[in-house]
C-alpha cells in the first residue's frame, strides 16, 4: 500500500488533556507496528519518533479549532496525541495518499478483531467471526471461514439491544434476497470505539450511527453532520412532522421530480433512507441529530 511506503504530512505532537504542544513540523510517516514519524527540516532528517498501535486510546476525533488544521487527523496514545494533516503544496503533499494513510491506520487496528454474530433464530447460538477491511469504507464482519456475514455499508437501521448477557448491536441490512437482520457483539470496548470512528470517517457518518454510539458521548459530539440547504431542511422537517412522502410535493407546492431529487441528495448524505418503492423514505437518526444541532446553534446565537 502506498501509505505504508510513507506519506508526507505536517505533524504536531501534543501532551496532556489540554492538548498543549509545539508548532507544526514536517515529517514522513510510515506504518511499522505503529506509526513511525521521521521529522524533516530544510529537506534533511531531523530525528524520529514512534507511536505503537498497542497504545492507541482513540483516533479520528475533532481537534481544537485553535490548531488551525484543516483535514487534521488526531490519534491519542496515552498522554500524547499525534495530530497529522496534509499541507497545501500539491508538489509535496498528496491528499489522496494522506487519506490512504489514515485508512491504513484504521485497517491495522480493526483487521482480525474478534466479533460474535447471531441471526436471531431460536435454538441457535452465537457464531464467532472477526472484522475485516477490504477497501475504503468497506468494513466487514466475516465468519470463521472468511465468508462475509455483514457489510456495515449495507445497514439501514441499527439499535443497541441486550441478548442474554451480551450487549449487541442489532442491524437491519440489505441482502440480495431482501432485508435481513443480525445481532453483532463486539466484546472489546476499544473495538466498538474504533468501529464507530471508522464509520463516522469513511461512511459519511452512517445515518444509523447515533443509535449505537450512546456508549461514547465523545463520538456523538464529533459526528460530522452534512451541511443541508434551506430547501433540504424544509423537506426534512416536513417528513419528521409525519407528512407522507408521497403527499409532500403537494403540501410544499413543489414538483414531484424536484422533491425526488432532494430525496436523492438527502439519501446520499445519510439523512434519509428508502423504506419502499416509489421514493417512500423516512429520516434517519442522523437527520434528527442534524436538526437538533441547528436548533442548538440558533439558540446560542440568540
Amino acid at each position: 500500500m502506498r501509505a505504508e511506503r510513507g506519506v508526507r504530512a505536517r505533524v504536531m505532537v501534543l501532551s496532556g488533556e489540554a492538548l498543549a504542544g509545539s508548532a507544526w513540523r514536517e515529517a514522513e510517516l510510515s506504518l511499522d507496528g505503529g506509526i513511525r514519524v521521521r521529522f524533516i527540516k530544510a529537506g534533511s532528517p531531523a530525528g524520529e519518533d514512534f507511536f505503537s498501535f498497542s497504545s492507541i486510546v482513540d483516533l479520528g476525533f475533532r481537534v481544537p479549532p485553535y490548531l488551525d488544521a484543516k483535514e487534521a487527523f488526531a490519534i491519542r496514545f496515552g498522554d500524547r496525541t499525534l495530530v497529522i494533516a496534509p499541507g497545501d503544496n500539491p508538489l509535496i503533499y498528496s491528499r489522496e495518499e494522506f487519506e490512504d494513510f489514515t485508512h491504513a491506520v484504521f485497517e491495522a487496528l480493526l483487521r482480525g478483531r474478534p466479533a460474535f454474530f447471531w441471526g436471531g433464530e431460536e435454538g441457535t447460538g452465537w457464531g464467532r467471526g472477526y472484522l475485516w477491511v477490504v477497501g475504503r469504507g468497506k468494513l466487514l464482519l466475516v465468519g470463521p471461514t472468511g465468508a462475509p456475514v455483514l457489510s456495515f455499508s449495507s445497514v439501514i437501521r441499527a439499535n443497541v439491544e441486550t441478548v442474554g448477557d451480551k450487549k449487541a448491536w442489532f442491524f437491519e441490512r440489505y441482502t440480495p434476497t431482501g432485508v435481513a437482520t443480525v445481532y453483532v457483539h463486539l466484546p472489546e470496548r476499544s473495538t466498538r470505539l474504533f468501529v464507530l470512528r471508522y464509520l463516522a470517517r469513511f461512511l459519511g457518518g452512517a445515518g444509523y450511527l447515533p443509535n449505537i454510539a450512546d456508549e461514547f458521548p465523545e463520538v456523538l459530539k464529533d459526528i460530522t453532520l452534512p451541511p443541508i440547504s434551506a430547501e433540504e431542511r424544509e423537506v426534512l422537517m416536513a417528513l419528521m412532522s409525519g407528512i407522507d412522502p408521497l403527499e409532500l410535493p403537494g403540501m410544499l407546492r413543489m414538483e414531484s421530480r424536484r422533491v425526488e431529487e432532494i430525496y436523492d441528495r438527502l439519501i446520499k448524505k445519510g439523512l434519509l433512507r428508502l423504506v419502499g418503492i416509489r421514493k417512500i423514505v423516512e429520516p434517519t437518526p442522523l437527520a434528527e441529530a442534524s436538526l437538533k444541532l441547528e436548533e442548538g446553534e440558533a439558540d446560542e446565537k440568540g
